[in-house]
């Protein structure tokens, strides 16, 4: 297994267990903190949140039968399963279909620098990544990110729902120059502004023209 700058096991430890709570047969590939502890927006009261790749071992991909053995669907944790932290756990296929249309939460997998373990299985992935930098992902990220608008305008997100959508304008603006996407933000104006938002209970539509605005210079 290999890992940059905080290696550990736990998020193996956690997304193995769970894989296994499920009943399905395989092999986590790649397991990460996610939500606010990988953007560094975490604070002492926040949960941790984990997302994991697994592979189904070989033999039981078909039964005897011809029917697929493993869900279709990606594995999360349900409301009744208090003894698991929150877990979402993509078999490997969904996540590759998921990766290439650009789906935001399957690009901070590739591009985590901290707070994961992957194999080397998965770190081959990780080393073609930048061919997923594309006008697709683009049209992938601003569709999300018009989503969530739209969900806003309607019932009114919370703070800590709001500020996805500006993180992900910040990322989109640094994939359109040619960067990579930071995923753990560093120390600054864009990290202070997400912070100011998760601190609202209720953001107005403030954030609606703030998007609108990156939006435009994006476009």
């Amino acid at each position: 297994m290999s890992a940059e700058l905080t290696p550990s096991d736990d998020e193996f430890s956690v997304c193995s267990a769970y894989l296994k709570h499920r009943g399905v047969e395989g092999t986590i590939i790649f397991a990460m903190l996610s939500g606010s502890q990988a953007y560094n927006l975490a604070h002492a009261g926040s949960d941790k949140d984990y997302l994991g790749i697994y592979m189904v071992d070989t033999r039981e991909l078909l039964s005897i039968d011809g029917e697929l053995k493993f869900p279709n669907q990606p594995l999360s944790t349900l409301p009744t399963e208090d003894t698991f932290p929150d877990t979402t756990l993509y078999e490997v296929k969904q996540f590759l279909k998921l990766a290439i249309k650009g789906n935001p939460f399957m690009v901070e997998a590739l591009f985590s620098r901290q707070n994961y373990m992957s194999t080397p299985c998965f770190d081959r992935l990780r080393a073609v990544r930048k061919s997923i930098l594309s006008r697709q992902l683009v049209e992938e990220f601003l569709s999300y990110i018009r989503g969530q608008m739209v969900v806003h305008q309607r019932k009114g997100l919370k703070g800590k729902r709001v500020y996805h959508i500006i993180r992900l304008l910040f990322e989109l603006n640094r994939i359109i120059r040619g960067e990579e996407p930071v995923i753990t933000f560093p120390d600054g104006e864009e990290r202070d502004r997400m912070v100011e938002l998760r601190q609202v209970e209720q953001p107005g539509e403030e954030v609606i023209e703030e998007a609108e605005e990156m939006i435009a210079k994006i476009e």
